[in-house]
This record gives C-alpha cells, sequence and structure tokens, in this order.
C-alpha cells in the first residue's frame, strides 16, 4: 500500500493571511465606493438647490464591520443639521415626487462598484499568496 504525506502548512498560512487581507482591502474598496456614489449623488442630481446646502451635505459615511464576518458596510449620508429636508427630496412627500439622489447614484455606479470589490479581492489573493 503506498501513502503520501502533503505539507498543508503553506497553505494554512496563506489561508490565514487572507482572512485578514480581505478585511483590509474589502474594507479599503467599500470606502472608494462610497465616495465614488457621494460624487456621483453631487454631481447628478435633479433638484434645484437654491442654498447648495443640500448638495454640500452629501458625503461618504464610516465603513464598520467585518468582511470575513459577513458585517461590512459603508453608508452615504445627506443632510444633518440645517439640512434637516434631505429625506423630503430623496424619498418625496405627499406633494413632491421622489429624487432618488442617492438611491439613483447606487444604482447608476453599480458598474465601477463591482469592479473596485472585484480588484480588491483579486488584490487580497495575490497579496496573501494564491
Amino acid at each position: 500500500m503506498a501513502s503520501i504525506n502533503v505539507d498543508t502548512t503553506a497553505l494554512e498560512e496563506a489561508l490565514a493571511r487572507l482572512s485578514e487581507t480581505l478585511d483590509r482591502r474589502m474594507s479599503e474598496a467599500a470606502e472608494d465606493v462610497a465616495v465614488t456614489i457621494a460624487d456621483y449623488a453631487k454631481d447628478h442630481h435633479d433638484y434645484i438647490d437654491r442654498t447648495g446646502f443640500l448638495t454640500a451635505s452629501i458625503a461618504p459615511g464610516t465603513v464598520s464591520g467585518s468582511f470575513s464576518k459577513g458585517t461590512l458596510s459603508v453608508n452615504v449620508q445627506a443632510g444633518g443639521k440645517g439640512v434637516t429636508y434631505a429625506r423630503y427630496i430623496e424619498e418625496g412627500t405627499a406633494r413632491i415626487r421622489p429624487r432618488r439622489f442617492l438611491a439613483g447614484a447606487i444604482e447608476a455606479t453599480e458598474d465601477e462598484q463591482a469592479e473596485r470589490f472585484g480588484a480588491a479581492l483579486e488584490a487580497a489573493l495575490k497579496e496573501s499568496g494564491f
């Protein structure tokens, strides 16, 4: 009977590096994607911003969570102090139609988002030795 021994030490080390590297690379990608979405929303909205406050309030949020734990998230926000009406512009009211400047930006940049996350995945695999 023949037997073979396989040393999986290098694979185990690479897998351990991959989890850490994926978390870092995907977090960086999420941050970049949020900036892309915010920039698009600022440049392509269809509302009239008489004061400039609403457009100026559009900003990427903070990345939180972990890719490896399935909790990675980032938001893009609009509004805040002095711009309490952002939600009404985005979602509409009984008297005004929704402008969907944030949702529209998310949809319009889907391909770019996919490319950025794909590049982050490729970089993490390469960096981890795969």
